[in-house]
């Protein structure tokens, strides 16, 4: 981001490149053969063409530079049982399967299955490298953590938040602030109104129910219990959240 507070893009190679400052890292994309890239796409590949084959799936299969895709053809829906099974499939053969060395990620989309080269445990690990933050001291918001999801790999690098809307990542990120000490005076009001005092434990129990009802937004007390990982010592923290949610 810059001073403009628009996000701008980075050089991946050269003294301030992402890929050059993080090769200290194992599993980062700098350290990647091209050769170990296509094995892994290759068995993914192979195992979702016949995961479509066995499970009679009308869908198409994509490949693209380093994931591969299963989508449902014009005016079809492939069953989330059907997407989940093909996605652990994908988990098995990748995980036997000798030649595959670099980390991955194979989740459900909702609609459709993607296998992805690398996963959320190496782009955390990688940013908080690059912008020299501890792990511990970054907050991970997603709605995938089961292991049929794309957040799952994330749990093991740093706290997790688990969302279910957009609207739960606004309220956290605008908590996280007001912890912090932020004025939220400039900034726009939610589309739905959240007033702390209503999702508070000693107001009205009816009261509380009602306009707990009204909204979609989490309180303050389930923030807590959801950061509960999170170290209480006051120290700054960096938030990376994923589509449903907005930084």
């Amino acid at each position: 981001m810059g001073s403009d507070y628009k996000l701008h893009p980075i050089e991946e190679h050269g003294p301030s490149g992402w890929m050059t400052a993080t090769k200290f890292i194992h599993d980062t994309p700098g350290n990647w053969e091209e050769s170990d890239i296509q094995c892994l796409l290759d068995v993914a590949e192979s195992t979702v063409n016949q995961a479509m084959k066995e499970l009679r799936l009308r869908g198409t299969v994509m490949r693209k530079k380093r994931a591969v895709g299963l989508y449902p053809k014009a005016n079809q829906i492939i069953p989330r049982e059907a997407l989940d099974e093909t996605v652990l499939r994908v988990h098995d053969k990748l995980r036997e399967h000798d030649g595959v060395v670099l980390p991955f990620c194979a989740f459900n989309g909702g609609s459709d299955v993607w296998v992805d080269v690398g996963n959320k445990r190496v782009g955390v690990h990688m940013l908080t490298a690059y912008l020299h933050i501890p792990p511990e001291e970054v907050i991970h918001v997603g709605d995938q953590f089961l292991n049929t999801g794309n957040d799952y790999a994330a749990r093991g690098v740093c706290p997790c938040i688990w969302i279910t809307n957009p609207e739960e990542t606004t309220y956290i990120l605008k908590s996280i602030l007001r912890l912090a000490g932020v004025s939220l005076d400039t900034f726009p009001d939610d589309d739905i109104a959240v007033d702390d005092d209503n999702y508070s434990s000693d107001g009205d129990e009816e009261s509380t129910s009602k306009n707990r009802d009204n909204s979609k937004a989490m309180n303050l007390s389930t923030f807590c219990q959801r950061a509960g990982a999170t170290k209480p010592n006051g120290n700054k923290i960096s938030v990376q959240t994923n589509g449903k949610g907005s930084l």
